[in-house]
């Protein structure tokens, strides 16, 4: 039975809470594009482009997020660095790859 308790003002708020929230979701995120990234034992390079625009919508949603648009803002400008030219063969492998199916097509 859980007895209800006055805590002490060093416990976390409900506006911290949804920070962790919010922090925890778009890591969770990330961390799943980047173990995707990293993958040396099964083909990626079909998944690339796909995961980028998971990236690229994480980075969009949060953009204005009161919480979170001063560690997206840098987080962006690198991302933009690396993959602002992106390879041709990443689309080709992304466009022949069965797995993927893209609407209106």
């Amino acid at each position: 039975i859980f007895i209800s308790v006055e805590l002490p003002d060093y416990f976390i708020s409900k506006e911290e809470w949804k920070f962790c929230k919010v922090i925890y979701e778009t890591l969770k995120r990330l961390e799943r594009v980047t173990k995707i990234f990293s993958g040396i034992y099964y083909l990626t390079t079909s998944l690339i482009f796909y995961e980028l625009t998971k990236i690229t919508k994480v980075f969009y949603t949060r953009q204005n997020d009161f919480l979170l648009k001063d560690i997206i803002s840098p987080m962006e400008e690198k991302f933009n660095k690396y993959f602002k030219d992106f390879s041709t063969i990443f689309y080709f492998a992304t466009i022949m790859d069965p797995r993927i199916k893209f609407e209106g097509c």
